[in-house]
């Protein structure tokens, strides 16, 4: 009934995302015996499609929720980047102005064969260079002053491919914070000292990153809670959404803690839940909703992207509807 309405309130809201954007390619196919070369299927190729990877598909789920959206990160010349680049600037809500060229950059790419929806292998294509960003810093903090204005939040997806270094993310929640705007931090996999994250005001890591830091961490609901007390003190991170697969989600606001079940039937493929989870909690904010509903919908989310198969964003209409499943109508109605 309200759906146009919260359409039209997307449209004008406005977020920063910064990370490294891959590009994923999924090979399908179909395999009925084994080679003779080695003990491996032979697969007859069927079908091919592209997705945004990385950070790129926090910036698919916030474009299927009409968005605008800003990414500033890297991007080359070499045919992985051009593919990526044409991939969102077919998406109309998201400028690519914020994209920074470098010449000698190359993008990465993620290609995973696929038996009948089966994944079995994975094929990465990497050429990290982890100091471009001390020499392009300049040009980083150019490209974020020059996109501030009017930026409801801001949202940084570390996949720890070398964009966001801790230079580059300090200067990101100390810019945040003189402009008063909400910084969200979806933090890398494999880090063990968040000193980087230092106040920012969310931070969104997964329970594997958790064991990071706390490598003998037990998946329950008290040790969870530990662990965010200890982080919230080390590293003044007072607002911790800790993604926890089936389980759902568990937040530690730096006093109280709440814990949501996961409703997802089956899960198929529990890769970009993260993203899925930061970019309909940031969505759920701009739409002025508090914290607890913010979570209910994103963890609504989350259990409907992992019951698809392969990598893919939130759709709008599934959105819409948790937010109707969890919002009382005449709330919606004055959104």
């Amino acid at each position: 009934m309200y759906q146009k309405k919260i359409v039209d309130k997307l449209k004008k809201k406005k977020i920063l995302v910064l990370g490294d954007f891959f590009l994923d390619e999924y090979l399908y196919g179909v395999s009925e015996r084994l080679s003779p070369e080695a003990p491996a299927p032979v697969i007859n190729y069927r079908d091919s499609n592209f997705n945004l990877g990385g950070a790129g598909n926090v910036l698919s789920n916030l474009s299927n929720l009409f968005v605008n959206v800003i990414p500033i990160g890297f991007i080359g010349k070499d045919v992985i980047s051009k593919k990526i680049k044409a991939i969102i600037k077919s998406k109309k809500n998201i400028k690519i102005d914020g994209l920074i060229n470098v010449s000698n950059f190359q993008a990465i790419k993620k290609t995973r064969i696929m038996i009948q929806n089966t994944q079995i292998a994975r094929l990465d294509y990497e050429n990290i260079n982890f100091n471009l960003s001390e020499k392009y810093f300049q040009k980083i903090k150019s490209k974020v002053n020059k996109n501030l204005k009017n930026v409801d939040l801001i949202l940084i997806s570390d996949y720890g491919k070398g964009f966001l270094n801790s230079k580059v993310i300090k200067y990101i929640i100390s810019i945040s914070k003189k402009f008063k705007i909400k910084t969200l931090i979806d933090p890398r996999k494999k880090i063990n000292v968040y000193s980087s994250y230092a106040k920012a005001d969310y931070i969104t890591p997964n329970l594997n990153e958790l064991r990071n830091i706390f490598p003998e961490l037990v998946d329950d609901n008290k040790n969870i809670v530990k662990a965010c007390k200890k982080i919230s003190r080390m590293y003044n991170l007072n607002k911790i959404l800790v993604t926890r697969g089936s389980k759902g989600i568990s937040y530690f606001d730096g006093n109280i803690s709440k814990h949501y079940k996961s409703e997802a039937k089956q899960v198929f493929d529990v890769s970009g839940a993260g993203d899925t989870v930061i970019s309909t909690f940031s969505v759920c904010l701009m739409l002025g909703l508090n914290e607890v509903d913010s979570i209910k919908i994103a963890n609504n989310c989350a259990g409907y992207v992992v019951s698809l198969k392969g990598t893919q964003p939130i759709i709008f209409t599934e959105f819409y509807n948790y937010l109707k499943k969890n919002i009382d109508p005449l709330y919606i109605k004055k959104l």
